[in-house]
């Protein structure tokens, strides 16, 4: 979906009608200073639509406890920045759900037969086409049914200088 701050304002107007509450969730990010400013940025957004929004600041490794047993409403995450997505393949599959409390790889619990079946045909093949193909597949799904929604990239470096040995 595009940034549409006027239809997200709109939508949870129409939310608020529907229910007769206001769209209220909690946010859960790790709790490093840069991590809360970009929070932050979200969560304003998010409540100038009109949403409530509540922040709540996790340490690394209880952020991944909390996402990965299902504990939370919406989760920061960085993940899923390798350059062959086959890597990250297990993170949508259907069959890494497990059910709450229990810890599942697929954090959403999203299941799609048509994820399945595109991950199948990217990683089965030698082809190289036919990957790509695929992975678009799985992006129109996850663009039509959301169970991500990328709010930005983390680039992941190794920078070391001659003096570090063994590199």
């Amino acid at each position: 979906p595009q940034y549409d701050p006027a239809k997200a304002k709109q939508l949870a107007q129409e939310y608020e009608a529907e229910t007769g509450k206001p769209l209220e969730f909690e946010y859960v990010a790790r709790d490093d200073t840069l991590s809360l400013r970009d929070a932050q940025f979200f969560v304003k957004n998010w409540t100038d639509a009109g949403m409530k929004v509540t922040l709540k600041g996790y340490a690394q490794t209880q952020l991944i406890a909390q996402t990965a047993t299902g504990n939370y409403q919406l989760s920061e995450w960085r993940l899923f920045g390798m350059p062959d997505p086959d890597a990250d393949s297990y993170f949508w599959r259907s069959s890494s759900i497990v059910p709450a409390p229990g810890v599942s790889l697929n954090f959403p619990r999203y299941s799609s037969p048509e994820v399945d079946a595109a991950l199948d045909t990217a990683v089965g093949t030698t082809d190289e086409a036919t990957p790509a193909q695929a992975y678009t597949t799985l992006q129109d799904n996850f663009g039509k049914n959301v169970p991500y929604l990328w709010l930005g990239r983390t680039d992941w470096m190794m920078a070391a200088t001659p003096s570090v040995n063994g590199m």
